[in-house]
């Protein structure tokens, strides 16, 4: 059997990659560990270079529009050309955040209160479809009668998701900086 120099190359790549795979499943915990651990250290870069893409795209547009000419004819405007529009980017960006903010949570408050408004009106009716359902068999209507909708409760189960949801975030995120 002839075994060229590239079949010889390909076969120990082969086992070496095999070696590492085994390897890897074998310890994945550590694995995973370490792959925390970079992305711990890459993340911030990401979300940086993220903000800074995003950032770039009205920034410049700004730049172009309100330093155009006095950019090219200017020192002091070609200095200061950048760094007014990153501000005035930064303004807009809050800005728009505020927006959606000022104009989605009432939104959603409002939702919220009319969705367990209709759910305690639906309440009844379920009730009453499933006695005409059942042909009012005791049993079944023994456990739809039990059916109630606490308005109270289903407030303190919502506060409850999301201090949950809040405090879970927390926690990871503190766990994640520890290993960092």
């Amino acid at each position: 059997m002839d075994l060229s120099k590239l079949s010889m190359k390909k076969i120990r790549e082969l086992i070496i990659f095999t070696v590492l795979l085994v390897v890897a499943l074998w310890k994945f915990e550590v694995v995973i560990d370490v792959l925390k651990t970079i992305w711990g250290i890459l993340f911030p870069f990401v979300l940086g270079g993220a903000i800074a893409f995003v950032i770039n795209v009205p920034m410049s547009f700004l730049e172009k529009k309100i330093f155009g000419k006095t950019k090219d004819e200017n020192k002091v405007g070609k200095k200061l050309a950048r760094p007014i529009s990153l501000l005035l980017t930064i303004i807009l960006a809050v800005g728009v955040i505020a927006l959606v903010m000022f104009g989605v949570i009432p939104q959603l408050t409002r939702t919220m209160g009319s969705l367990m408004i209709s759910i305690a009106n639906f309440v009844p009716q379920m009730q009453n479809w499933i006695r005409d359902f059942s042909h009012n068999n005791q049993e079944i209507m023994k456990l739809v009668n039990q059916v109630q909708f606490n308005q109270d409760q289903a407030v303190d189960l919502l506060h409850f998701s999301l201090h949950f949801l809040l405090h879970a975030t927390f926690f990871f995120r503190k766990k994640n900086c520890m290993y960092r």
